[in-house]
């Protein structure tokens, strides 16, 4: 009758020292440099905490019936018209239109589009304008983020056009990480005089610009309007975000879990070669 082998096992070995001996010593460093060594190798390879976050939102982005326009003709004359506080009267605007429109009607706004029409004096040319439109913006899905920002936006060199027709898209900017809140962060925009609103606009760490932008010119028959039309596209932004506590523990246990396991491999056979060859005082049971 032919036999088969349907068990094996190997013979345990104990090894025993004393509580304090070089053979404890070893043991119990070798377990701890098990448990510290990813943390250290991890942390000097820059690759363990996740700094940043990216994502990917298409904001809220609602107008406060606010506006400041501001235009140099030939000369140095300055017209146009705000709705704050400003150095100064200025009326000069017939006609502004501020509409926001939602296309898929899912509660956000997929444009905004700006018109106004400023009445002059027929000699005159606008050489240059400057546009403050203040936006509260707010993000609402995977962070909770508000602030009152602004679009601020010049252009020069209009070669004596009448009618501009500005095409653009809406971005966020910011030279940190945003911080994600349960309450939002509220980070108001001062509207004061012009020159404190580009100030404040410039150093802002985080802020709205217009981008891709496309300009048309052309002149009307009327020489006592200049109309300008904003045609704003809001669109998916890409936010910079701070991560929360689970959003790195769910990073950093994978990187931990791969270093662990090479680590302690080595430091088990290092281990075994030990007390394999008597290097230390030990008994073995």
């Amino acid at each position: 009758m032919p036999v088969l082998e349907i068990y094996s096992t190997i013979p345990k070995i104990k090894y025993k020292a004393f509580l304090i001996s070089k053979a404890t010593f070893i043991a119990t460093l070798l377990e701890l440099s098990g448990l510290i060594l990813p943390f250290v190798f991890c942390y000097y390879t820059g690759g363990f905490w996740l700094k940043r976050n990216l994502i990917y939102e298409q904001p809220i982005v609602r107008t406060n019936g606010k506006i400041l326009f501001l235009a140099t003709a030939t000369g140095g004359v300055v017209m146009g018209c705000h709705t704050f506080p400003l150095h100064g009267k200025l009326d000069n605007c017939s006609f502004v239109k501020i509409r926001e429109i939602d296309r898929n009607f899912d509660a956000r706004n997929d444009f905004l589009e700006l018109s106004i029409t400023l009445r002059m004096e027929k000699l005159l040319k606008i050489e240059s304008f400057h546009l403050v439109l203040p936006l509260n913006y707010s993000l609402e899905e995977n962070c909770k983020f508000h602030m009152e920002s602004a679009i601020v936006f010049q252009k020069y060199n209009l070669n004596g056009a009448s009618n501009i027709l500005i095409n653009a898209d809406l971005d966020f900017q910011q030279s940190s990480p945003i911080k994600c809140n349960s309450k939002p962060v509220i980070q108001t925009f001062q509207m004061e005089d012009f020159e404190n609103i580009l100030k404040e606009h410039t150093f802002r760490e985080v802020k709205l610009i217009l981008s891709n932008q496309l300009r048309t010119t052309s002149s009307i028959e009327d020489d006592h309007l200049f109309i300008m039309n904003l045609l704003i596209k809001i669109k998916e932004n890409l936010l910079i975000t701070k991560p929360k506590f689970w959003q790195i523990l769910k990073e950093a246990w994978v990187q931990y879990l791969a270093l662990w396991i090479i680590i302690h491999v080595v430091l088990r056979r290092i281990k075994k070669y030990i007390f394999d060859n008597d290097l230390v005082l030990l008994y073995k049971e």
